[in-house]
């Protein structure tokens, strides 16, 4: 009996069909490319990871040359267009910052949650290394979408925070180099003065000398013998002497200069129109001729000199020519500056008014003056303030 073949069976509603495999989800990218990290934030990266003199660098690797006058934001704008798509220079940045950073690349890749990332940003943001951090952190495709805008937060944060403390930095470096100008001139002054100072004892050792050598020789032709003489010298004897005439001359000098501005003063009085016409009123043309000063006592003069204590250098001139202005002369020390404060007994000795400006003068030069002032019965004023115009009316006001 033939068999019959089988039938071939439609398939049955109700027969379930043969599972078709499904086409697996393509494995998700372990990293992206430079051009693929998402939000656009080549300018960030390129900035924070790269210097300019990098992106120099660059250009002449990729043959690319710059423009004459171009600005760094120029060079930085083209990379970081360049950036944003595949192409050749996408891929020099790439494998440049994946050469750099490659130790951090290999740590973030490990890491898998972001308390983790965390960590290892913190650690790399406390101790100054984000670039590599931050290079790592947007190309590993693992780190989530809400850490990558953290780590973008706080490097744009820093650079507002670096932009500011770079301002202050420049502020704070020009006024230093105004400072170095100031002192480098001030010690070419003083060594200037130091050089004035050697040079004056040298002159006076080789006046010592001399000395020595001419009272040795009287003392020999007076039949006395060398060495008692050499003993009187090194006893400082002739020494003293000499020093007391030396003093005795410079009075003296200062006495025939005092004399000196005295005549010329009466001299101006006389020609003064005030003078002519206060003769005029009083009828004593005879006495004015025979005694000038006597009118000239009567007359608003001022001191003939005052010291200025202390103040600014810049304003020396001016105070001067005010006190020029009414017939006084000034004289000046710093008040310990660069002058030596031992000076002031001589300058105050030499004056008849002391101004003391109290803004601009150390205390104790300030003290040691009024002490001056005090001992030699001389006019000692304080000023308020540095300025001339509180000068001026305090010279009035001490006017005779």
């Amino acid at each position: 009996m033939c068999s019959l073949p089988p039938k071939r069976l439609a398939p049955s509603p109700h027969m379930p069909l043969l599972a078709v495999p499904q086409t697996a989800e393509p494995p998700r990218k372990r990293r992206y490319e430079l051009w693929e990290v998402p939000g656009g934030l080549q300018c960030s990266i390129l900035g924070t990871c790269l210097a300019h003199q990098d992106l120099v660098r660059l250009t002449r690797r990729l043959r690319l040359s710059i423009e004459d006058g171009a600005a760094d934001y120029e060079v930085h704008a083209y990379f970081v267009r360049e950036a944003s798509r595949p192409g050749e220079v996408a891929r020099v940045l790439q494998k440049e910052l994946d050469r750099r950073f490659e130790g951090q690349l290999r740590r973030v890749g490990r890491l898998k949650s972001d308390a983790e990332l965390g960590a290892f940003w913190k650690e790399a943001y406390d101790n100054g290394r984000i670039a590599g951090a931050y290079w790592a952190v947007m190309t590993h495709a693992h780190v989530s979408e809400e850490f990558r805008q953290k780590a973008f937060g706080d490097v744009h944060m820093l650079s507002h925070v670096l932009g500011r403390t770079t301002h202050a930095a420049a502020v704070k470096a020009s006024e230093l180099e105004g400072r170095i100008e100031e002192l480098e001139a001030k010690l070419a002054r003083q060594a200037e003065r130091h050089a004035e100072t050697i040079a004056a004892r040298d002159r006076e050792i080789a006046r010592l000398s001399a000395t020595r050598t001419i009272v040795a020789c009287y003392s020999q032709e007076n039949g006395r013998a060398a060495a008692p003489a050499v003993a009187m010298v090194g006893g400082h004897r002739p020494v003293a002497r000499e020093r007391a005439l030396v003093a005795a001359r410079e009075r003296a000098r200062h006495a025939e200069a005092a004399v000196e501005r005295l005549e010329a003063q009466l001299r101006r009085i006389a020609r003064s129109p005030t003078y002519r016409r206060r003769r005029a009123e009083t009828g004593a043309a005879e006495t004015a001729v025979a005694c000038p000063g006597a009118e000239a006592c009567r007359l608003d003069v001022p001191p003939r000199r005052v010291l200025y204590l202390g103040g600014r250098a810049s304003a020396i001139d001016r105070l001067r020519a005010i006190a020029a202005s009414v017939n006084a002369e000034l004289l000046h020390h710093d008040g310990g500056v660069e002058q030596t404060a031992d000076l002031i007994d001589g300058f105050v000795t030499r004056c008849d008014v002391v101004f003391c400006p109290i803004d601009c003068i150390s205390h104790g030069a300030c003290e040691r003056a009024k002490a001056l002032c005090r001992k030699h019965d001389k006019v000692f004023v304080p000023l308020r303030s540095s300025g001339a115009s509180t000068f001026k009316r305090a010279l009035r006001g001490v006017q005779p």
